[in-house]
């Protein structure tokens, strides 16, 4: 076998989309089930049966009275609790949500893992997209803050003119408490103050959050259904994201029982499996430059983790090509969140 781009082994994402009419209908339900309690519908599947497919497929379909996000785990810098909040606050942002607690709250972590540098609009991550933070920098005039939570609120004082707005900020209790955190404690506030921005913002226009590839945040799984702890920080995120729905892909139904029975409440598992045979003969796409992509009879399977499976693998899940944000919105995010990342393990 000739080796081949990996970017020629993605093409069911260009392929037209077939069946799963019973899954499209239970999202269809959950969506018009959203409230202000925690929902998390786990779609499960072997690997390449095709779960991100089917997650752009679902993000296509939601009704444009719903903002949504994807935060694709299968990119390793994603897995990272800063570079992921990083991205979601850049793309929930660019739909009309107001951040400004958590901007605030991530600039104070910006500052304490750099207290050498200048807090800026050049240096302070979300500065540009932030109108608040960008006026109180402004209000600053480059003068060092260091970062300290009650420096910034103070500065909102004489920096925002809606009264509402500031006295949202001023009076906020957690930005209160910034100041006398630990790095991991601040790091907690800062998910915190994330999740309670995106539920106050559900109240007049609800969201999905699709969470792709799981399985990448726990390489070694311990008994019982445990890991060590690479996923923390993603659980106590999605154990706080209220008033919206949370789509979960993984290759096994989650476990997270085993920390908290209060989760068997919350997550909804369903399975996908192969595709009937009309569907897994219909015609290729091929992906890629002209020629690059695989033939029309060229499927795509998912990769056997047992004996039985090998006898048995389904053929791919078809489908087209996702739209997604662009590269330079997520490489700047990413970029922002590599100045937190190193003081807050």
């Amino acid at each position: 076998m000739p080796i081949r781009p990996r970017y020629r082994r993605v093409s069911a994402l260009q392929r037209q989309f077939f069946n799963r009419e019973g899954l499209l209908a239970l999202y269809d339900e959950e969506l018009r089930d959203i409230t202000d309690r925690l929902r998390i519908l786990n779609v499960v599947g072997v690997g390449g049966i095709g779960k991100s497919r089917l997650l752009q497929e679902l993000r296509d379909r939601t009704p444009d009275t719903c903002r949504t996000a994807r935060l694709d785990l299968q990119l390793p810098t994603l897995r990272q609790q800063e570079d992921a909040l990083a991205v979601l606050r850049t793309e929930f942002g660019a739909q009309g949500v107001r951040f400004d607690r958590f901007d605030i709250a991530y600039a104070v972590l910006w500052q304490r893992v750099h207290p050498q540098l200048q807090m800026d609009r050049k240096n302070t991550p979300f500065a540009e997209d932030s109108e608040v933070l960008s006026k109180i920098l402004d209000e600053a005039m480059g003068v060092p803050v260091f970062g300290t939570a009650a420096g910034l609120v103070r500065l909102t004082g004489r920096a925002v003119a809606n009264r509402r707005r500031r006295q949202r900020i001023e009076t906020d209790p957690t930005l209160q408490e910034l100041d006398g955190l630990s790095n991991a404690e601040l790091g907690h506030a800062v998910s915190y103050l994330f999740a309670e921005e995106l539920r106050q913002s559900a109240e007049e226009r609800p969201y999905v959050l699709f969470v792709d590839a799981y399985e990448a945040m726990l390489t070694t799984p311990l008994p019982g259904g445990r890991g060590y702890g690479s996923d923390v920080w993603l659980r106590d995120l999605l154990g706080q994201l209220h008033g919206g729905l949370t789509v979960l892909a993984s290759r096994e139904p989650l476990s997270w029982a085993a920390y908290d029975k209060d989760w068997e409440a919350v997550i909804r598992t369903t399975r996908i499996d192969g595709l009937p045979m009309p569907a897994s003969l219909a015609p290729r796409v091929p992906a890629g430059p002209a020629g690059a992509g695989p033939g029309c009879g060229q499927a795509r399977h998912p990769v056997p983790r047992t004996r039985h499976q090998a006898r048995r693998r389904p053929p791919s899940l078809a489908g087209r090509c996702p739209s997604s944000p662009g590269p330079t919105d997520v490489q700047a995010a990413v970029g922002a969140a590599a100045w937190v990342r190193v003081g807050c393990l």
